[in-house]
C-alpha cells in the first residue's frame, strides 16, 4: 500500500507545485515545497535504505474444499465496487485532480479570500465550477481503469471469469463514491475557511444552495460514468483527453453565451445557471438545473451499459431518459426564472420617476453590512434643507442594498413587476452596493455621510463633483472615519499625493472612481479633524450642522472654529469626464 500511496501524493504535490503559478500565487507553490521535499526524502532515502523482507513459505495440511455458493450480480458488483474504489482513489490521474482542489483551496480560501463573492449565493454558485478539475481527471482515471485488461493483456483471464463484462461495469461505475466523498470534505473546509478569512461575505443562503451542492456531486458520478462509457465503447488511448476537452468547450460556451446579465442558457451548461447580479441567484433554475444534471448522467450511464447489455429494460430506461432529457418544456425552463415575489419595491407602479441610464433595484429594507459601521452615521440628524422632504423617520437613514443593472439585462419577470422603473431614494434612503469588499465598505461610509448633509451621490454622473474649499467634503470624511481605527481613518482621506495634478492628489474615493473629488488642501483639513479628540469636534459638527452642509461655506470656516490654522490656498482644477476610470 505505500508503494501505491506514494506516487498519488506525488501527483498532488506536483500538481497544487505547479498550477501556483499558473494561477498567478506562488506562495501556493510555497506551501507545497516542504510537503513535497518531505516526500521526496522519504522515497529516495528513507524507503530505499528499508530492504523488503521475503515472506516466509509453509506447508500446511491441505483443507478440504467447501462448496461456494455463487453471489448474485448485486453482490458481485458491489465487491467489484470496493476494489476499483481502492483503485480510484490511489490513482495517479484521481491524484492530480486532488492536487487541483490543493490549489484552489489555498489560492481562493487562504491566498485571495475574498475572490468568493460578495455575497453567499456567489460562492455557492462556484461549487459546480470548482468541481470540474476532479471531474476531468476522474474521466481520465476511470478510463484507464476500463481499458486496464487491454492494456495489461489480461483480456483473455478476464473473459474467463464467470462474471459477466456489464457486471465488472456496474462495480467500476460505483467506484463514484471517492470522488464524491472527496469533495465534500473539500467544500466543508473550504466553507469554513471562508467563513473565517472572509468576514466580508453575507447574504442568506437559499434551497438553491443544496441543488447546487447536488449537482455538483451528481456532476462526479457523471464523470464516473462518462468514463465507463468512454472505455466501453472506444479503445484509444487519448479518448478520455478528446472528450474532457469536448465537454469543457461546449459547456464553457453555454455558459458564456448569451447576455452577460442573464443569460438563460447557461443552465444547460455543466456549469450551471449564470447570472452577473447578486440579486437574481435566488431566482436561478437551480433545481432544473439538477434535474438537467441527472438525466444526463443517466443518460450516459446507459449508453456504458449498452456495451455489453441490450434487453428491454436498458432500452426503456435510455429511451425515458432521452425524452426527458431533450423535451422543449424542460429546455425553455432555463430561459426563464422562476416567478418572482409580487413584494418588489417599485412593482405597484404608483410612482413614476425619472429614469437614468443606469437603473438600481432595491432589494430588502437594511443593509446587513450597516453593522459593521460602529458609531453609525445614520444617526446624524438630517439637514433642515428647504427642498428636501421631511422625512418620516425623524432623522433616521435607511440603508438599502441595491443591485446595478442596465434594465435590458433583468429577467422579464422582474420587467414585468416594475412597469414604471426603479423607484429613487427617499431624502431618509441611501442606496449601497452588493459588494463587500474593502473599497466598498469604505464607499459606503462616505454615502451614508453625504446623505447625511443633504448630498446624496447616486446614479452615473458625466463627471465627478468638485469640493475643493467646501467644509461639507471636509465634514464628510470625519464622519465616514466614526469607528475606523486611526491610521485606517488617515488613509481614507488621503488621496494619491504623487499625482500627476491636482484631480489625482484630491481623488480620496475608495476605489479612485467615486462621485467627488476633493482638493488636496481640504483632505490635510480632514486629517487634522480626525487627530483631533472626537469630542471636541463633535460639538462643533452637531451644533453648526446645517452651516457646515450648506455649500457656500467655506473649510477655513470650520478650521477657524476648530482653532486650526487655515489650510488654503485650495487647488482649482477642472474633473474629468467620467471615463477617467
Amino acid at each position: 500500500m505505500k508503494r501505491r500511496t506514494t506516487p498519488l501524493l506525488g501527483a498532488i504535490l506536483a500538481t497544487a507545485f505547479f498550477s501556483g503559478f499558473m494561477v498567478g500565487s506562488p506562495i501556493v507553490s510555497l506551501v507545497i515545497v516542504g510537503p513535497a521535499v518531505a516526500l521526496a526524502v522519504y522515497v529516495f532515502v528513507v524507503r530505499r535504505r528499508q530492504a523488503p523482507a521475503e515472506a516466509a513459505w509453509s506447508v500446511a495440511d491441505p483443507l478440504p474444499l467447501a462448496p461456494v455458493q455463487p453471489g448474485t450480480a448485486r453482490q458481485v458488483s458491489a465487491a467489484l465496487g470496493r476494489v476499483e474504489s481502492r483503485e480510484l482513489a490511489l490513482s495517479v490521474w484521481f491524484g492530480i485532480g486532488l492536487g487541483f482542489l490543493v490549489v484552489i483551496f489555498l489560492a481562493f480560501a487562504v491566498a485571495y479570500p475574498d475572490d468568493n463573492g460578495e455575497v453567499w449565493m456567489e460562492h455557492v454558485g462556484y461549487w459546480p465550477w470548482f468541481v470540474h478539475p476532479l471531474a476531468g481527471l476522474t474521466i481520465v482515471a476511470v478510463y484507464r481503469a476500463v481499458t486496464r485488461p487491454a492494456r495489461d493483456d489480461t483480456a483473455e483471464l478476464f473473459e474467463s471469469c464467470p462474471t459477466e463484462p456489464s457486471v465488472r461495469l456496474l462495480g467500476i461505475m460505483r467506484s463514484a463514491v471517492v470522488p464524491v466523498v472527496a469533495y465534500l470534505v473539500f467544500l466543508l473546509l473550504y466553507s469554513a475557511a471562508i467563513a473565517v478569512r472572509s468576514p466580508a461575505i453575507h447574504g442568506p443562503v437559499s434551497a438553491n444552495a443544496a441543488a447546487f451542492l447536488l449537482a455538483s456531486l451528481v456532476l462526479l458520478v457523471g464523470a464516473v460514468f462518462f468514463g465507463t462509457a468512454l472505455g466501453s465503447w472506444i479503445r484509444f488511448g487519448l479518448a478520455p483527453i478528446v472528450g474532457v476537452v469536448a465537454v469543457g468547450f461546449l459547456s464553457i460556451g453555454l455558459a458564456s453565451a448569451g447576455d452577460p446579465g442573464w443569460n438563460g442558457l447557461s443552465g444547460l451548461s455543466t456549469f450551471g445557471p449564470q447570472a452577473d447580479s447578486a440579486l437574481i441567484l435566488p431566482f436561478l433554475p437551480a433545481w432544473w438545473y439538477l434535474a438537467w444534471m441527472i438525466a444526463l448522467t443517466l443518460i450516459v450511464g446507459v449508453i456504458a451499459v449498452l456495451r455489453y447489455r441490450r434487453d428491454r429494460g436498458v432500452w426503456v430506461t435510455g429511451g425515458s431518459l432521452s425524452l426527458l432529457r431533450w423535451s422543449p418544456g424542460s429546455s425553455r425552463r432555463f430561459r426563464s426564472t422562476p416567478p418572482m415575489p409580487n413584494s418588489l419595491p417599485g412593482s405597484s407602479g404608483s410612482r413614476r420617476t425619472t429614469r437614468r441610464a443606469k437603473r438600481r433595484r432595491v432589494h430588502g429594507s437594511r443593509s446587513a453590512r450597516t453593522r459593521a459601521m460602529e458609531n453609525c452615521v445614520a444617526r446624524w440628524p438630517l439637514p433642515s434643507a428647504p427642498s428636501a422632504t421631511p422625512s418620516p423617520t425623524k432623522g433616521t437613514l435607511t440603508v438599502r442594498t441595491v443591485d446595478d443593472a442596465e434594465e435590458q439585462n433583468l429577467p422579464t419577470e422582474v420587467r414585468r413587476l416594475l412597469p414604471d422603473g426603479f423607484p429613487e431614494p427617499n431624502v431618509d434612503e441611501v442606496f449601497v452596493g452588493f459588494n463587500a469588499n474593502d473599497s466598498a465598505l469604505l464607499a459606503d461610509r462616505l454615502l451614508v455621510a453625504f446623505t447625511a448633509l443633504g448630498l446624496p451621490l447616486y446614479g452615473s454622473v458625466d463627471m465627478p463633483m468638485v469640493l475643493s474649499g467646501e467644509a461639507r467634503g471636509v465634514v464628510a470624511q470625519w464622519l465616514a472615519s466614526r469607528g475606523l481605527p486611526r491610521d485606517e481613518a488617515l488613509d481614507l482621506a488621503t488621496g494619491d499625493p504623487g499625482g500627476d495634478d491636482a484631480f489625482d492628489r484630491g481623488n480620496a474615493w475608495p476605489d479612485m472612481c467615486g462621485p467627488v473629488v476633493w482638493s488636496e488642501q481640504d483632505l490635510d483639513a480632514a486629517q487634522a479633524l480626525i487627530r483631533l479628540p472626537e469630542a471636541e469636534v463633535a460639538t462643533v459638527v452637531v451644533s453648526g450642522r446645517d452651516r457646515w452642509s450648506d455649500p457656500a461655506t467655506g473649510t477655513d470656516e470650520l478650521l477657524a472654529e476648530l482653532g486650526l490654522a487655515s489650510a488654503g490656498p485650495y487647488d482649482e482644477f477642472e474633473t474629468r469626464v467620467d471615463d477617467f476610470c
